[in-house]
């Protein structure tokens, strides 16, 4: 989809110099889209992804994750 941006908005009269920034996902297969088909655009996540992968990474980092020791494992499931 991101591919073809650049056309439709051709199309439309419009180019895409004239977009300043991109809202996205923070997957890495769509920033990777967005470098190669916009590469002059800033872009931008919302906080909430930007939060889960922070959180993500403090827990799989760790010390209990790390030794195996889970705390899901370490208290039972319920």
């Amino acid at each position: 989809m991101i591919e073809r941006f650049p056309a439709y908005l051709g199309e439309h009269v419009g180019t895409s110099g004239q977009i300043g920034s991109v809202s996205i996902d923070m997957s890495p297969a769509i920033i990777a889209r967005v470098e190669e088909h916009l590469p002059d655009e800033r872009m931008s996540c919302d906080k909430f992804h930007v939060v889960v992968h922070a959180v993500e990474d403090a827990v799989c980092r760790s010390p209990l994750v790390m030794s195996g020791e889970h705390p899901t494992t370490r208290f039972g499931s319920s």
